[in-house]
């Protein structure tokens, strides 16, 4: 091999010398996406007591969020990889936070209607456990929230390294 046949290896990918342009449009657009998961090593803070729906969500925005403010201009693709990664993760907390409400909002109105009837202590008593009912899926979504965050994290991280412009499916275009 002379000179103009070396192959340079970056992030995995092995590419010709002249592409390396390329091979950093793709990282930066790869790293738009793992940036998102942020949130990962703050799971741990749960057992401290910190709430961390005050932070999550932030974690979540905060890297693609820098990286297209510093590298937008440089490459449309990373451009438009990090708008797509800020679009999914503020659509994903926007989802999230729905269903939590309407669990919290419809497990509120079920708890109420005894009390409206006849309040009692023993009505007090069915009141909480409807309510602790109500909120027990509460349990499940966030979790399985985060589980679909990754996954798809994860599966538009390979197909950006491959170079390949991801598109998540049904999310809310709020970064033009």
């Amino acid at each position: 091999m002379d000179g103009n046949d070396t192959k340079k290896a970056f992030w995995g990918i092995i590419v010709d010398g002249d592409d390396t342009t390329t091979t950093k449009t793709r990282f930066w657009g790869t790293i738009c996406h793992i940036s998102s998961l942020a949130w990962l090593p703050l799971i741990g803070l749960w057992f401290t007591g910190i709430p961390l729906i005050l932070i999550l969500p932030f974690t979540y925005i905060l890297g693609p969020l820098v990286i297209w403010r510093l590298k937008k201009n440089q490459h449309p693709f990373i451009d438009a990889q990090a708008k797509e990664s800020l679009n999914f993760q503020i659509s994903l907390f926007l989802y999230t936070l729905a269903l939590a409400l309407i669990y919290i909002l419809g497990g509120f109105l079920i708890a109420m209607l005894p009390i409206l009837a006849s309040p009692d202590a023993e009505r007090m008593k069915t009141i909480i456990d409807v309510l602790r009912m109500a909120l027990t899926p509460m349990t499940i979504i966030i979790p399985l929230s985060g589980i679909v965050d990754a996954a798809l994290v994860i599966t538009a991280a390979l197909k950006v390294r491959k170079g390949e412009n991801y598109r998540y499916p049904n999310i809310l275009r709020f970064v033009k």
